[in-house]
């Protein structure tokens, strides 16, 4: 329930709110992995990094099959400007999970990122092999494509990335 409830004020875009309820509810004796999971990327959300980090840290210490905690410090990792240590977390979740598209796509975004634009055309073309509904990715395969100067695969991308979102 404090999941839900703390998705529905992020979805609204109360990321405070949703932070301060499964802060609550830790405090209440609720700490269970998946809350802890959902307070950590929350705390991202609301730009509290080094709080995420200190708060999925753990949940991934002690349980090393949770793969959604992995990639969750993989995304904080990733926004610390932390590449290594955020592509050895992404790297682990597609190891157990291969097909993992949002896994792919984050990889992906991390080495456009750092430049790397081969291996992030590569992980963002994976990802879209295995979801092709997947908006975020033809958007980083299209700035990929555009850095390399490819600006008809850019705009080719762009415009699949479009003709996905709402």
């Amino acid at each position: 329930a404090y999941d839900r409830l703390a998705f529905m004020l992020r979805a609204s875009g109360r990321v405070a709110d949703a932070v301060s309820a499964l802060d609550e509810a830790a405090r209440g004796g609720h700490a269970d992995r998946p809350l802890m999971r959902s307070l950590g990327s929350m705390l991202r959300d609301a730009g509290d990094l080094k709080r995420s980090a200190a708060v999925l840290e753990p949940v991934v210490r002690d349980d090393a099959t949770d793969l959604e905690s992995i990639d969750a410090l993989g995304q904080t990792y990733a926004r610390m400007g932390r590449g290594p240590q955020a592509e050895a977390m992404f790297r682990r979740v597609l190891t157990a999970s291969p097909n993992g598209a949002a896994t792919w796509n984050n990889l992906g975004a991390l080495f456009l990122s750092a430049n790397r634009l081969a291996d992030a055309v590569e992980a963002l073309s994976r990802a879209v092999a295995i979801n092709p509904e997947l908006a975020t990715a033809y958007n980083g395969l299209g700035v990929a494509y555009a850095k390399q100067g490819q600006m008809d695969r850019a705009v080719e991308q762009w415009q699949k990335a479009l003709a996905l979102r709402p």
